[in-house]
């Protein structure tokens, strides 16, 4: 799954208030139980645009008139649990808000049900979290408010991306630095749809210091990782653009793992030789 934008390729859909929106294939997510209260809506397509931040909107491709905002709901929780028996290296849950609540007086999310995004098979499911603390109600003013979330923000000026806008809740702290930038402690994970399905770890001590980075099981689909908590731990592998081997590689042998609740990272070496620090991407592997 990858977010949509207006760019001249694939089919096409006419959507109010975003005009014509182009895609492929591979921007489709596959709702086979379709949404609650919209079962025969399988088709959906995610929108990312500067215009809705901090949102994202959840698009119907069969009914283009409906469409939902969406968050990610540890931007409005961090210690939020779904318990939802996710996978976190492939998937990642969103939760849809209500932009005025009448009786709440305030937007709202469902943080009761929320939808869990497969993004290596393209699929999503809406799951309902029974016993649960949250509610299908939830206000975003508990714990996040939009305001601050849109402009206290810190400015950076990258040679990678030009001119970031970048909040406090999106830092990442490196207390051992990374391989190679022991000095560097602070970065923020830049995401950028025509770099799919790399990403980038930026610095903000150093902003012309950028890291692309991958999810290694894209990579190498055997991978195996131990001590990190599989429940909450982002995983990524370094990747070197133009490396010895005429080609893009990444390194297995020296993992990055994030901690997204408590926004802190680590680079760790893994003991075994098990793993090349130059893995091709694209090679299947008994290496």
């Amino acid at each position: 799954m990858q977010d949509a934008s207006s760019s001249e390729q694939a089919q096409a859909i006419q959507a109010s208030p975003f005009g014509t929106i182009v895609l492929e294939d591979r921007h489709i997510v596959h709702f086979p139980e379709g949404l609650h209260g919209f079962e025969h809506l399988q088709k959906f397509v995610v929108i990312a645009d500067e215009t809705l931040v901090p949102f994202r909107w959840l698009l119907s491709i069969e009914n283009p008139s409906i469409g939902f905002p969406i968050l990610s709901p540890f931007q409005i929780d961090l210690s939020y649990t779904p318990e939802a028996g996710y996978d976190v290296q492939t998937s990642a849950p969103m939760v849809i808000v209500t932009l005025f609540d009448s009786e709440k007086q305030a937007a709202t999310a469902n943080m009761s049900a929320p939808i869990i995004f497969d993004m290596k098979e393209g699929t999503a499911k809406q799951v309902l979290i029974e016993n649960s603390a949250y509610t299908s109600d939830y206000p975003l003013n508990r714990n996040y408010n939009i305001a601050d979330e849109t402009s206290a923000k810190r400015r950076i000026y990258t040679s990678q991306f030009g001119t970031l806008d970048i909040t406090d809740s999106q830092i990442i702290c490196f207390k051992d630095g990374i391989l190679g930038f022991p000095e560097l402690r602070d970065f923020v994970l830049v995401s950028e749809e025509n770099m799919a399905p790399l990403e980038w770890l930026v610095s903000l001590e150093n902003p012309s210091i950028g890291l692309p980075i991958i999810n290694p099981w894209l990579v190498f689909d055997e991978y195996e990782l131990r001590d990190h908590n599989p429940d909450k731990d982002a995983i990524y592998t370094v990747v070197t653009l133009g490396s010895r081997a005429g080609r893009m590689t990444v390194n297995l042998r020296a993992p990055v793992i994030i901690d997204p609740i408590a926004r802190s990272g680590q680079q760790v070496i893994l003991p075994s030789d098990k793993y090349m620090t130059e893995f091709p991407i694209g090679a299947r592997s008994d290496t």
